[in-house]
């Protein structure tokens, strides 16, 4: 046995890079820990503490169940060969010929089994942490009552536990290739795997009994993955039809069935050569497994397509056409639309204007560009105003139904006269007031009118603004500070600006240790050495109101336009549109970036002071929405608690 000794001069570069390695990974874990303890402060302010723990206990139970599972199944094989490998091919004269790998030292083989199983696991661990959401729905599936018509499936099963089992089989198939490649290194290394090219092939019984059974596991899996397979070929395109067509129908199945059957018999096949040393016999099945998947999967449905049905692709693909139809119809919720004409009559006299008075009164003439850039340019006020979109909406003004339109005026932090910390973060805190006006009425001038306008709010109806402040908006910063010993920025008045304490209860309270903990979260050293946050200061933080509905609803897909509402009371509120969807329904055309499957699912409503966060449940017979109520209990409210002068301004 051949003992190298490192000299200390090399030895001292790698301790100093272990030691770099191990120091990084302990900031990242540090900094993952101090990004979950502050968002646990969020999700406490706003009172959804069970998305937070749901979420994280799923994220725990995956990690655990990746990790702990590739590490297990990775370390117990390379103890096994461990063992097994003790006795070298010994007597044999080339064991030793040529062979480049010097043996090592067991009690250090060992611990870099432990440490690199340790660490591969730990890498399983993070990566599969991902799929917390999949493993909750697989765990809390909700039937659609609607089958697929191939299998006849209920859909539920491909929207809610297809996925987890989808990757489950591309996890387990890459843990076994690597505990094949790992479990054949150590052989290798034990020298009771022996392989000097071209022909010198030498491999104990124990090693090729070991690896032949970790072998045919891997094909007899192969027959669950060609099943997933088979049940994949409900989402393929290869003609003019999403979902199997007539080739698919016709070659695919039977193909797919054929393979599961042969990936059992080469499983079988592997397990007679670890009893036998016939090599011929499992290669002879592999290579047949492999034949069928070129021909079977590759060519023979290519041809089909080409020769076959193209020629004659109206009739060989129309009943496939027909159930793309109907099931596009069933998932994107097209199943109850009606037609009807409205004919055109060119008789319209003074008394039917005067009959349809309220109609002809809310006719838009405004266009929301233009109307945007006039906004502008009469109200923004100072530079660091801005209005950043403007929105339609109906309310009852002076006893009359109005279509009007509004928007918010909130802070442009790039524009602020001076982008101070103290600037951005503790007296520019909030933006002001809104504009809005009737949609059918322009001055002499050729300007809209306006109902309310000016800082502070000036109204010239019924519909007033006595909460003007927007704390939380579309224009929002990263963080900002209330309650401090700097005064807030309210409004201007000529030369002079008027100042305010929020009077809200958004925002976390503050400590030193708080203090603390989110200057590391927002890595500002300023944050902890400043003297104008105290003990009865709150920090403000994911203040843009899709970001804030997003922490809550994780799983929904967010209108990219909330719309801004004056309540009842005056206040300002904002609502984000939330859908479900997926793109797991069966012979649905897929649309980008939404996938085959949307309801119009949630109404969250954030308050522009306060932050408060409220979301409801607008389609209660979308089963992808039951399945989140069952799994984030008391998140969701069913529309009917919406109050309802704020349930007027919902749009379906």
């Amino acid at each position: 046995m051949t003992i190298i000794r490192t000299p200390r001069g090399q030895a001292r570069p790698m301790r100093g890079m272990i030691v770099f390695i191990a120091a990084l990974v302990l900031l990242m874990i540090f900094m993952r820990i101090i990004g979950l303890v502050t968002d646990w402060f969020w999700f406490q302010e706003v009172g959804y503490q069970t998305v937070f723990t749901v979420t994280l206990l799923a994220k725990i139970k995956t990690g655990l169940l990746f990790g702990a599972g590739f590490f297990t199944f990775l370390i117990v094989n390379l103890l096994i060969a461990f063992r097994l490998s003790r006795v070298p091919l010994y007597g044999d004269p080339a064991a030793n010929f040529g062979n480049p790998i010097r043996e090592m030292e067991p009690a250090v083989l060992k611990v870099l089994i432990v440490a690199g199983s340790l660490l591969i696991g730990l890498f399983a661990a993070v990566n599969g942490t991902a799929q917390w959401e999949n493993l909750l729905l697989f765990l809390n599936p909700t039937p659609f009552s609607v089958q697929d018509p191939l299998f006849m499936r209920d859909i539920g099963f491909y929207v809610f536990q297809f996925p987890f089992l989808m990757h489950l089989n591309g996890w387990l198939k890459f843990v076994l290739i690597v505990t094949v490649a790992a479990t054949g290194f150590l052989y290798l290394v034990r020298r009771s795997f022996l392989f000097i090219p071209p022909r010198i092939w030498k491999i104990a019984p124990a090693a090729r009994i070991h690896l032949s059974i970790l072998v045919a596991f891997f094909l007899i899996w192969g027959v669950f993955g060609t099943w997933l397979d088979l049940n994949e070929l409900l989402f393929t395109k290869r003609g003019v039809v999403f979902g199997p067509g007539y080739t698919d129908v016709t070659t695919q199945l039977w193909v797919l069935k054929l393979m599961m059957g042969l990936y059992g018999l080469a499983a079988l096949a592997v397990l007679f050569f670890a009893v036998r040393p016939e090599w011929r016999i499992p290669a002879a099945a592999i290579v047949l497994l492999i034949l069928v998947s070129v021909l079977g999967r590759g060519i023979y449905p290519s041809l089909i397509q080409k020769f076959q049905v193209v020629p004659n692709e109206i009739v060989a693909e129309k009943p496939y056409l027909e159930k793309n139809i109907q099931y596009t119809r069933l998932a994107y919720g097209l199943t109850q639309m009606e037609e009807q004409e409205f004919p055109t009559e060119e008789n319209l006299t003074a008394r039917d204007l005067q009959k349809n008075h309220l109609t002809v009164k809310n006719i838009r003439l405004w266009n929301h560009a233009p109307l945007l850039m006039t906004y502008s340019q009469l109200q923004e006020m100072r530079t660091y105003y801005k209005f950043t979109g403007v929105d339609n909406d109906r309310y009852t003004i002076n006893s009359e139904y109005r279509q009007v339109m509004l928007s918010p005026r909130e802070i442009s932090y790039p524009a602020l006269p001076s982008r101070t910390w103290v600037n951005e973060h503790l007296t520019y805190t909030h933006g002001y007031g809104v504009v809005l006006g009737p949609v059918n009425r322009v001055s002499a001038e050729g300007l809209p009118e306006f109902f309310i306008k000016d800082i502070p709010p000036v109204s010239t109806t019924s519909l007033k603004v006595t909460r003007p402040e927007i704390y939380f908006g579309e224009n929002s910063n990263e963080y900002v500070f209330v309650r401090s010993k700097q005064p807030e920025f309210d409004y201007p008045v000529g030369d002079k600006n008027v100042y305010s304490r929020y009077e809200g209860t958004g925002g976390v309270p503050l400590s030193f240790l708080k203090k603390l903990i989110f200057a590391v979260r927002f890595g500002s050293i300023t944050m902890l050495l400043s003297d104008d946050i105290t003990s009865e200061s709150r920090i403000v933080y994911h203040r843009n109101v899709r970001e804030r509905v997003a922490m809550i609803a994780p799983f929904a897909r967010l209108d990219h336009d909330p719309y801004l509402v004056v309540s009842p009371e005056g206040r300002l509120v904002w609502f984000v549109d939330g859908y479900t969807t997926t793109d797991r329904f069966p012979y649905s055309e897929p649309t980008p970036q939404v996938g085959n499957y949307i309801r119009n699912t949630i109404k969250a409503v954030v308050d522009a002071y306060d932050g408060t966060v409220r979301l409801y449940v607008s389609d209660p017979a979308d089963p992808i929405i039951q399945t989140y109520t069952r799994i984030f209990p008391g998140v969701f409210k069913p529309m009917a608690e919406m109050p309802e002068a704020l349930r007027n301004h919902v749009r379906y």
